[in-house]
């Protein structure tokens, strides 16, 4: 239930994002999309289907965008065919797609303890280079033109706070790790950068928007995607890691 709401938020702000450049999304399709494809990513979980549905289900949803672009009947539309068919695949795929990844993490053994592993790593990412980066790391602004407040220490104690998260769960939960402890830091270190990289993402569709956050639904933070952008990124290669080492090295 919670990954169908951020589903249908998070497509919501990125359609709201769109609409702050006047470019409309085939919204019907877009909404669908990514409500649809957490559902069949936990239908899949639930039921022990192919991992392919998801991928089939998202093609069925391409093919509906580019149909709905192929059959509009009005010129003014029609000049913005393209634009809007773009739009839409991105809406639909971002953050529908990703999350879908979250709830396929369900479907792992231990899935517990790696969702509580999962979560302690992006969130060590982000909460330490948010306050790094706004204690000592002024000095440090890399003046980004997607996001001009990023410092190189908020990156760099983000990074490390990934990487200490994945050391500390070794210790802790060895069982969890199919890898030694030279796997486990590039595994952290891995994550940690994929974690900046979807919060510089996000960043780019709001500077692009000209607008500060994704949206308002959670005070002082901003919109829900200003909150869960670095996870997006960060799930699928989590649950493809694990699925594959889980498969292949167990």
């Amino acid at each position: 239930i919670c990954s169908i709401g951020a589903a249908l938020l998070g497509t919501l702000e990125v359609i709201g994002l769109f609409k702050k450049r006047s470019c409309s999304t085939f919204n019907i399709i877009a909404i669908t999309a990514g409500v649809s494809l957490p559902v069949i990513a936990y239908l899949q979980v639930l039921f022990s289907i192919d991992e392919s549905i998801l991928i089939i289900w998202l093609n069925i949803l391409l093919i509906a965008i580019f149909m709905r672009a192929a059959f509009i009947n009005r010129k003014k539309t029609l000049s913005c065919a393209l634009d809007s068919s773009a739009a839409t695949v991105m809406a639909a795929v971002y953050p529908g797609f990703f999350i879908a990844y979250v709830v396929k993490i369900s479907g792992l053994n231990n899935a517990s303890l790696l969702f509580l592993y999962f979560f302690s790593v992006v969130f060590a990412n982000d909460i330490l280079a948010y306050l790094m980066g706004l204690s000592i790391g002024k000095t440090t602004r890399l003046g980004l033109l997607i996001s001009p407040k990023k410092s190189l220490i908020g990156f760099i104690f983000g990074f490390l706070g990934s990487v200490g998260v994945s050391i500390l769960y070794y210790y802790i939960f060895p069982d969890l790790f199919p890898v030694g402890i030279i796997g486990v830091i590039l595994l952290g270190s891995l994550f940690g950068i994929i974690g900046i990289l979807g919060d510089l993402a996000e960043s780019s569709l709001k500077r692009s928007a000209e607008v500060k956050d994704s949206g308002e639904i959670i005070p002082g933070r901003g919109g829900l995607l200003d909150s869960i952008d670095s996870m997006l990124f960060v799930a699928p290669v989590f649950y493809y890691f694990f699925e594959i080492t889980q498969k292949y090295l167990s």
